[in-house]
């Protein structure tokens, strides 16, 4: 069986996965997991290289005593604050009225090529398809008779010194690696079925650092956004507004916490003790929702402004809801009032020591295991360098076959 090896780098856990795939159902069992607090991080950015080396290595020393094995080449989740993302486009004649291979090598390293920040490095490359002439919407335009050939890219870049101190810090734990997949887009294949990106579909990925949008149509990724704000910003609201420390205000949103006022209990659930002046203040759910849903409206708003209406009315399967705090009862209500779209919470799981595992916190690690299973074929990577483009460009057209 072929092994897999996965490391998410997320605002507030380290996960690293380790398993192999089953060569009958193609799914990932997994053999070791390893979870460990992320220290060292703020706003999604390395600021402390031992701190978070140390983070690293205690999840991935978790993962590999589980397994018995040794790490070797992860594909690792970068948080998406760093990253961006772009459209592009290429075009040339067709030569001789049918299009040939290396026209279509021609347009999508036209595409490739569009200037992006000199301090970026590519991360991933999402083919939106073909046009020839004015037929839009082509897969594999291959032979097909016309005058002009375009090609529609969705492009995916990280800052270079993000990058580096990723690398830094898995140097660190002995690790090597360039294979990296942008956490929300990780969460975002994790969380969908191929159908459902056929159809349209968004996912949001609450986290504890940011809050990420990808959305796809025609089986790829058609948008992808990142604000950082998410989930340990309601936790300080919380802290703020009750006077209680962070670590309370944490498991006061996690056992309790409501996003929908009106839903929310006005019945008094626990007393704490202020952090200030160490008097006790009895909290409610409904005194929590007034924190979190005005919050959280908020963040929803923020998407919806990067998302046009077209968009949002294309996606047939709705809005996909995942990460962290995903969990929040009253979320979707919200969510759905906001957007005025239907939204659902995403199932992420995975098999581990012979037992289902949903988790949505998981959610990253899970789509990097199952884009490590394909080859990543399905997010296109670029980390190849040009000496292999023809090659990329196989692998392209061999899984758009197979996939449509």
């Amino acid at each position: 069986m072929d092994s897999i090896a996965c490391i998410d780098i997320g605002s507030s856990e380290i996960v690293a996965l380790m398993g192999q795939q089953d060569p009958i159902s193609g799914q990932c069992i997994v053999a070791g997991l390893g979870r460990s607090p992320t220290a060292g991080m703020k706003k999604g950015l390395i600021v402390d290289l031992d701190a978070m080396g140390l983070s690293i290595q205690r999840a991935v020393e978790e993962a590999e005593a589980a397994a018995g094995a040794q790490m070797h080449m992860p594909l690792v989740c970068l948080p998406s604050i760093p990253c961006q993302s772009h459209r592009s486009f290429g075009a040339c004649a067709i030569r001789e009225n049918r299009v040939s291979r290396s026209e279509i090598e021609q347009v999508v390293a036209g595409a490739r090529a569009t200037p992006m920040s000199a301090d970026h490095q590519m991360i991933h490359e999402f083919s939106k398809g073909f046009t020839v002439d004015h037929q839009a919407g082509i897969r594999d335009p291959l032979g097909l008779s016309g005058v002009r050939l375009e090609a529609e890219m969705y492009l995916v870049s990280c800052d270079q010194h993000a990058l580096s101190n990723v690398k830094q810090c898995l140097a660190q734990c002995g690790l090597e690696t360039n294979k990296f997949v942008v956490a929300g887009i990780a969460a975002g294949f994790s969380a969908t079925t191929l159908d459902e990106r056929q159809l349209g579909v968004g996912v949001i990925d609450i986290g504890a650092g940011s809050i990420d949008l990808v959305l796809f149509e025609a089986g790829t990724v058609q948008l992808a956004v990142s604000i950082p704000l998410a989930g340990q910003q309601i936790t300080n609201d919380i802290a703020m507004a009750f006077r209680i420390p962070t670590i309370n205000a944490e498991e006061v949103k996690r056992k309790f916490g409501h996003a929908w006022v009106d839903k929310a209990s006005p019945v008094e659930l626990m007393k704490l003790e202020a952090s200030w002046d160490r008097a006790r203040i009895s909290i409610s759910q409904r005194a929590l929702a007034e924190i979190i849903e005005p919050r959280l409206e908020e963040l929803l708003l923020l998407l919806k402004r990067q998302i046009s209406h077209e968009k949002l009315s294309a996606l047939s399967a709705g809005i996909l809801l995942t990460g962290s705090a995903s969990q929040i009862p009253g979320l979707v209500e919200l969510s759905q009032t906001v957007l005025n779209i239907p939204v659902r919470i995403a199932v992420s799981k995975m098999i581990v020591d012979g037992k289902e595992i949903k988790d949505p916190r998981l959610a990253a690690v899970i789509g990097a295991a199952e884009c490590y299973r394909v080859g990543n074929q399905s997010l296109s990577n670029a980390n190849s360098s040009s000496a292999h483009f023809g090659a990329w460009v196989d692998r392209m057209q061999t899984w758009l076959r197979k996939t449509f």
